[in-house]
């Protein structure tokens, strides 16, 4: 089977979409054959994709008055190098926000000029028996998706990892309710279009079948949890917490409030320290502000190799989602990958966020993680657990027994699989 999977940004397994890609599609049947369509200027950095074919936005922007074509075969490399040009422009536009950038990138995409010879020939010479893309919330990846079909034929499956249907009701720019509408419009034409769609949680698979009528299917991260499972940490004090990932506004206030209960925690004698690891922080000067002496640390980025060495040597590791208004709507059906490395790496989960989005209903539901819903309950869930070493294993067992029984990859890559081997012979699920 030839699978062409059309993602925003490139396939490298230093970004998030990227490294979901490859896990997704890692131990795959020897008669898939992958191919990478996207819409950046950087290299791809995977151990899949056969053939790789990018349109790069800054080439887009260079041939607005030439009406040259756009885009180009991106041959394979180990380390990412993205176009400096594209990343000037990009560190230029995240001063002004998504509400500025957004639309002066929906508009760039309206040239048309990637409409090429050279993409033609790539989806003449890969001829797709199957399409898949992630459901993002740019207009010109559905546009994109639309060309693709219509040049090959093949069918598509569909991956929801966020909700880009719903209304954000604190949205008060016209500039977004007029982008959402069209949005909408397109999500349902290619929702309808679609062979097959997957959603990230339980949760969305729900809301989705209703809005929509028809069938979803649950598709998340995976890990192998064939092996037994990591030894213990013997949770030696000061227990060692442990963050990584990604870290907006409504996640560093809940980092935040699990600073401060580490201080009062250690008000008497030092039980515990914090460790955050992050290179994307959209409050540095706040994230800064919390680290506190001896007992809070913030150490930046980290590469994924070390990532999982400090999962591992960990005792206690972190999940946060916001608690703000803001925070809840945007991750009430989302998941982190995150929390399935957590789970591979069998250590206790404290987990801070509100009770009634997908991650944390799925950590409570499988009593796979130690909850806490706001200031008060972080602070004696936390100093229980370290009066209470035993609480340690038990939940890294637990979080483990969650990872094996629902994100497993030998299941996951079976199921997709299937999925991928019915479209492609034009069976329905």
């Amino acid at each position: 089977m030839q699978i062409l999977v059309i993602t925003r940004g490139v396939w490298s397994d230093s970004n998030n979409t990227g490294a979901t890609m490859t896990n997704l599609f890692s131990d795959m049947p020897k008669d898939c054959t992958f191919y990478s369509l996207y819409c950046r200027s950087e290299n791809p950095n995977n151990p899949i994709a056969e053939q790789s074919f990018k349109i790069g936005e800054y080439e887009l922007f260079k041939n607005l008055l030439h009406r040259r074509p756009v885009g180009s075969l991106a041959p394979m490399q180990t380390e990412d190098h993205a176009s400096a040009a594209e990343q000037k422009i990009y560190r230029r536009g995240r001063r002004f926000g998504k509400s500025v950038t957004q639309p002066l990138r929906e508009l760039l995409w309206l040239s048309g000029t990637w409409k090429s010879a050279p993409l033609d020939a790539f989806l003449q010479s890969v001829r797709p028996d199957v399409i898949f893309m992630p459901v993002f919330d740019s207009l010109y990846t559905y546009r994109l998706l639309w060309y693709v079909q219509e040049k090959t034929g093949a069918r598509t499956v569909l991956f929801h990892g966020d909700d880009n249907y719903s209304f954000a009701p604190f949205f008060s720019s016209p500039l977004y309710w007029i982008h959402r509408l069209i949005l909408r419009r397109y999500v349902r034409k290619a929702v309808r279009e679609a062979a097959i769609n997957f959603c990230i949680t339980d949760m969305q698979c729900a809301d989705y079948e209703k809005r929509f009528a028809g069938p979803f299917y649950l598709l998340t991260k995976s890990a192998d949890f064939q092996t037994p499972p990591p030894p213990p940490k013997r949770g030696e004090r000061p227990l060692q917490m442990a963050y990584t990932g990604n870290i907006d506004a409504g996640r560093a206030r809940s980092l935040k409030i699990l600073s401060q209960a580490v201080q009062k925690v250690n008000r008497d004698s030092l039980r515990v320290q914090l460790h955050i690891y992050s290179g994307i922080v959209k409050n540095e000067k706040f994230l800064q502000n919390m680290t506190v002496r001896d007992m809070v640390f913030f150490h930046g980025e980290v590469s994924p190799k070390e990532v999982a060495a400090i999962q591992s040597n960990a005792d206690i590791l972190v999940y946060t989602e916001g608690l703000d208004r803001h925070s809840r709507f945007w991750t009430r059906q989302s998941f982190s990958s995150k929390l399935v490395d957590y789970f591979a790496a069998a250590r206790c989960i404290f987990a801070v966020g509100p009770a009634d989005i997908a991650p944390i209903v799925h950590l409570k539901n499988h009593d796979a993680a130690i909850v806490a819903h706001n200031a008060e309950e972080t602070f004696v869930k936390l100093k229980d657990l370290t009066e209470n070493p035993d609480l340690l294993t038990a939940y890294a067992q637990k979080a483990w027994e969650c990872g094996a029984r629902y994100h497993n990859s030998r299941t996951m890559h079976a199921e997709l699989y299937d999925a991928f081997k019915s479209v492609a012979e034009g069976r329905t699920v």
